[in-house]
């Protein structure tokens, strides 16, 4: 039995220059973006829902093994924590929305 090939290499410029025309970015592919979101937002504690939801997305008949094995993880991660706003700042993080900054002490 073959093991599948991941790609937790840095995409670098591939990554960057996808975002124009691909509506899944950062994900190269739709499959990619599934199984992402499926990872990251369902939680660190895994529950059978959970891993029922999982098999759905594995059991598609649109998903593609083959693309989400070349999928550079460690790139979509990175970019993802980046945090970076293109433009103006987003509509929830303005001032009138209710957002303020302050100082807060922590003893330790």
């Amino acid at each position: 039995m073959c093991s599948p090939r991941i790609n937790l290499e840095p995409l670098g410029a591939e990554l960057s220059t996808s975002r124009p025309g691909n509506p899944f970015y950062p994900y190269p592919n739709e499959s990619s973006m599934h199984l992402g979101n499926w990872y990251w937002n369902e939680g660190a504690q895994k529950s059978k829902e959970n891993f029922k939801e999982l098999l759905d997305i594995v059991g598609d008949p649109a998903f593609s093994p083959s693309t989400v094995s070349e999928t550079a993880w460690g790139a979509i991660d990175q970019q993802l924590g980046c945090n970076q706003i293109d433009g103006d700042v987003p509509e929830w993080l303005g001032e009138d929305n209710g957002w303020k900054c302050s100082s807060v002490t922590i003893l330790v």
